[in-house]
């Protein structure tokens, strides 16, 4: 910003460009200020923000949703994992067991686009949480546990949640008789006739 000085009628004393400091002048000064405390408040702004969104907000200001919540933070638990136990109880408020809104649980825990974590049926009443690529999952490696233990929270009470993740991509053998299934597709959100723990084939 005090390179606009430059700009300014001849009647205004300017210093030598690129020898500001040796020669600034007062008009240079008033400029330089302006442009110290314009930082400054963008920087608060940011800080604000920052505070104000629960995906990037620590300590205290995570605190403060939690209380906002009724979410107790435990014992030595860590930013992360209390995050994604706000997130839950967020969730909880809205939740009607319907597939589209448990993707859209799952999105929220994990600060993702819808589809990038999803169920596939495992065995009647079963899913297990599918996570869409590789990429995806070392993204999410270190609140994958924390999501899965949340997500009993969520599951509708009949449905039960498998240990194990699956990842697309990865190599895995298949069981006796499943030679020729193609796997699952999609990922249930928005697909006519999905339900919890189904995806197209």
């Amino acid at each position: 910003m005090p390179s606009l000085v430059y700009s300014l009628p001849d009647s205004y004393a300017k210093p030598v460009k690129g020898r500001e400091t040796e020669t600034a002048t007062n008009t240079w000064r008033l400029f330089e200020l302006n442009e110290f405390q314009t930082k400054q408040i963008r920087e608060e702004s940011k800080k604000l923000k920052s505070t104000l969104n629960i995906y990037k907000c620590n300590g205290d200001a995570l605190d403060r949703f939690g209380k906002m919540y009724g979410q107790v933070r435990y014992a030595g638990q860590a930013d992360d994992e209390y995050r994604i136990a706000i997130l839950t109880k967020i969730n909880s408020l809205f939740e009607d067991g319907s597939i589209n809104q448990m993707l859209e649980a799952v999105a929220n825990l994990s600060g993702t686009e819808i589809g990038t974590l999803y169920f596939i049926e495992t065995r009647p009443a079963m899913v297990a949480l599918r996570v869409h690529s590789i990429e995806a999952f070392e993204s999410l490696s270190d609140i994958l546990p924390e999501i899965i233990k949340q997500l009993d929270k969520l599951l509708p009470l009949s449905v039960g949640l498998e240990p194990s993740v699956v990842v697309n991509g990865m190599f895995q053998f298949c069981t006796a008789g499943q030679e020729e299934n193609i796997g699952f597709n999609g990922t249930g959100y928005n697909e006519q006739g999905a339900c919890l723990g189904s995806c197209t084939e």
